[in-house]
């Protein structure tokens, strides 16, 4: 019995010297081609008459599979974090082709405002791309989503 005892308490032991961590490299790359335009990340807003600010904006250029003609659907996240409550805002515009207005006419071009649990999807709106150059995607929007009016927004996110 202390035989078996022994080969048990072997294999767990090199079981969890086989799960050992090994300390990862010091410099990681960031997703993004300029890590210098990271600390330019922001995305403002009046929502319904108060002041909104992000804790984090990312995009994404996704570009569809069959697609031969160098348009993407451009995708903006942003949230904003306050008193443990979180609050984002989305942006979709498809058949993205670069500087420009791009009306929110959903499903093709979308804003969401996300309050808590709640979901607020635009109807109409504004999406105006004015600098898409040197790895800064910069503009402006503004949209109704329900009952909720977002005005004189502004973005300044890493280029994807």
């Amino acid at each position: 019995m202390n035989r078996l005892l022994l080969i048990a308490l072997s294999f767990f032991v090199l079981g969890i010297g086989a799960c050992k961590k090994t300390k990862g490299p010091d410099t990681v790359k960031s997703a993004q081609q300029d890590n210098s335009i990271d600390s330019m990340l922001l995305m403002t807003a009046l929502i319904d008459g108060r002041e909104w600010l992000t804790d984090s904006a990312y995009s994404y250029k996704v570009r569809s599979s069959g697609n031969d003609t160098g348009t993407y659907n451009l995708m903006i996240s942003a949230t904003r974090i306050k008193n443990d409550s979180a609050s984002t805002i989305t942006f979709n515009i498809s058949g993205y082709t670069g500087k420009g207005n791009y009306s929110i006419n959903p499903p093709y071009n979308t804003a969401t405002y996300y309050s808590g649990n709640q979901r607020h999807f635009a109807t109409s709106g504004l999406f105006t791309v004015l600098t898409d150059t040197g790895g800064v995607l910069a503009g402006t929007f503004r949209f109704t989503a329900d009952t909720v009016i977002v005005m004189n927004g502004t973005f300044n996110v890493a280029l994807p």
